[in-house]
């Protein structure tokens, strides 16, 4: 004999999306458990993945937040009252968002600990910003069409192709104006040391 409880759950600001807490039953047999979780897999699995993308980073860590709160959802041992199952399950995936998107963001706030090297000094930084001062100097010495071979190549990394295909010439050309701005950069350097 199955007598049904409800019992509150969440606090104010985790609610459903119609404005009222959930509440969960202890009852149900598990084939109709079953069933209930299936039916809201196939029709809101879709629907609950771009909810959870809205918080989190990519569709695939929203894919796992979803599969996450269904796998909880349907391990439950206290079951939503019967109409609120959705609902229910909303409230679990933004939960899970949240922690998935706390998570992250206590990851990434520590992870400089663990490689220091991923944080350059002053004086690398320093060193860093000298060179990239010279190069563009020498860049801007350079004729206009290989500047903008240059810059297309080192700045934007387009391919050869693209570049042809961006400054209306052919890949040969691009070639030829690479390979001198990069020769006469070189001896501007060997000059300058």
């Amino acid at each position: 004999m199955t007598t049904e409880t409800e019992i509150q759950i969440g606090t104010s600001h985790d609610r459903g999306d119609c404005g009222e807490t959930p509440t969960l039953c202890r009852s149900a047999p598990d084939v109709a458990w079953s069933a209930v979780v299936e039916e809201l897999y196939r029709n809101e699995f879709a629907a609950l993945c771009r909810l959870a993308r809205r918080l989190v980073s990519s569709y695939t860590a929203a894919e796992e937040v979803v599969q996450e709160a269904f796998t909880r959802f349907a391990l439950m041992a206290s079951r939503p009252v019967q109409g609120r199952e959705a609902a229910y399950l909303r409230s679990m995936v933004m939960n899970e968002a949240r922690t998935a998107l706390r998570r992250r963001q206590v990851r990434d706030r520590h992870l400089h600990r663990w490689r220091p090297e991923a944080q350059p000094g002053p004086d690398e930084l320093c060193v860093r910003l000298d060179e990239a001062r010279r190069v563009r100097a020498q860049v801007a010495r350079l004729p206009r069409r290989q500047q903008q071979v240059i810059e297309l190549r080192f700045g934007a990394e387009l391919s050869e192709r693209e570049i042809a295909d961006e400054l209306t010439i052919s890949a040969g050309s691009v070639k030829t104006h690479s390979s001198r701005a990069i020769r006469t950069m070189r001896e501007m350097r060997a000059g300058a040391a």
